[in-house]
């Protein structure tokens, strides 16, 4: 597909205005940096009742803007709550539960069958409150016995409590989450550990850190399994993270106009769950893996923009977006009909079609109106600036 000749103009000015929004670098690791603070602070209040928290989302990650009011996601561990995949690392007290994925599990998803206090055994044919028995007579935990008991709630979302009273006017609400911590990896993601990586990255480092960050397993099933009340969703929250984090500046920002593009276009037409913010990193995670670092620079960050808009199109149309760790895990499942399916591929063709033109009718932080203004400068104090950023 043919570059337009104001691309690379258009780019960096793109790049300065969302500088003056907030996403220049040295807030972002500020922002990063006061909610790595806050997290901190979180896990050391909860320590007397043996409470870990950790903070996931556009807030952690500094992916967001105050305009476009992003969710925080907190994440509640009891701290002997924890789950393995072999029971060569059980400890004695420790309420370890056994991972399961099997068969009878959908990609993506585990089920946790309870094991012994004092041997390393698991349970079969128990059941109470908390364990319910699958179809091979397995005691696993019920994923409907969630932390409920908490001040300010004021809607379910799945297995999140969001909760409306922070007064802040960036974070609208934040959703608190209990689960379980695994520090094993799942085997259901072992092609990503082995993956082939033509431009490297992420680097053979950065896999080692988060093979080992651990896993969350959060207490939702899989909307059309006849298991779905036991099975848990493996989140690599952690990993997910540390990726963003190692988004480059022409990254960073390609992933938050991706964002205002979604929320602006496609959710004020489809809703909120046809395509998320979450369907839009993934989409960042597998275009930097396959993509060469040279692209993802300042000049370029219209065409990173449309290459990333192009394969989301692809995914849509095969009706599959695969999960960047489990790749079989499908995240379109159940989410696009035949009719949403094609109306959302026109528009996002459409916005192909527009060629960067459609960015300046954003109104989040007033970036439309700042681009139009930006791109009114003459072309000679433009490419002056190009070559500031180069």
């Amino acid at each position: 597909m043919e570059v337009p000749d104001y691309y690379d103009a258009v780019s960096v000015r793109l790049m300065k205005v969302l500088d003056t929004i907030g996403l220049m670098e040295k807030v972002r690791w500020k922002r990063i940096e006061m909610w790595t603070q806050v997290e901190e602070f979180f896990t050391v209040s909860g320590l007397r009742d043996k409470i870990k928290f950790h903070i996931f989302g556009s807030q952690a990650e500094a992916t967001t803007t105050s305009g476009l009011r992003s969710d925080m996601d907190i994440v509640y561990q009891v701290i002997r709550h924890t789950a393995q995949v072999y029971l060569q690392s059980w400890k004695p007290g420790s309420l370890r539960a056994l991972m399961i994925m099997d068969d009878t599990t959908p990609p993506g998803y585990v089920k946790l069958q309870q094991v012994l206090d004092d041997v390393p055994v698991p349970i079969y044919n128990l059941q109470t409150g908390i364990l319910m028995l699958d179809r091979h007579g397995r005691s696993c935990i019920n994923n409907g016995v969630i932390f409920r008991e908490l001040d300010g709630i004021n809607e379910y979302h799945g297995p999140a409590i969001t909760m409306t009273n922070i007064p802040t006017n960036i974070i609208i609400s934040y959703d608190v989450v209990q689960a379980y911590i695994s520090h094993s990896w799942p085997y259901t993601a072992s092609e990503w550990i082995t993956r082939h990586r033509e431009h490297n990255w992420p680097s053979q480092e950065t896999i080692s850190i988060i093979q080992q960050s651990g896993t969350v397993l959060v207490p939702v099933g899989h909307k059309l399994s006849p298991e779905k009340h036991l099975e848990w969703r493996i989140s690599i929250s952690f990993g997910e993270k540390i990726l963003a984090w190692q988004f480059n500046s022409t990254q960073y920002k390609c992933y938050v106009v991706l964002k205002m593009m979604n929320k602006y276009f496609i959710k004020e037409r489809f809703g909120e769950n046809v395509l998320t913010s979450y369907h839009w990193k993934t989409c960042m995670f597998y275009m930097i893996e396959t993509t060469p670092s040279v692209l993802w620079q300042p000049q370029n960050l219209l065409r990173c923009i449309e290459l990333c808009l192009m394969k989301m199109c692809t995914w849509i149309e095969e009706c599959n977006c695969p999960n960047y760790f489990i790749p079989e895990e499908n995240m379109f499942l159940d989410k696009l009909n035949g009719p949403v399916q094609r109306k959302l591929s026109n528009m996002l063709h459409d916005l192909i079609r527009q060629k960067g033109r459609c960015l300046t009718m954003i109104p989040f932080d007033g970036i439309g109106q700042k681009l139009s203004i930006a791109c009114q400068s003459p072309i000679s104090q433009i490419n002056d600036e190009m070559k500031d950023c180069i």
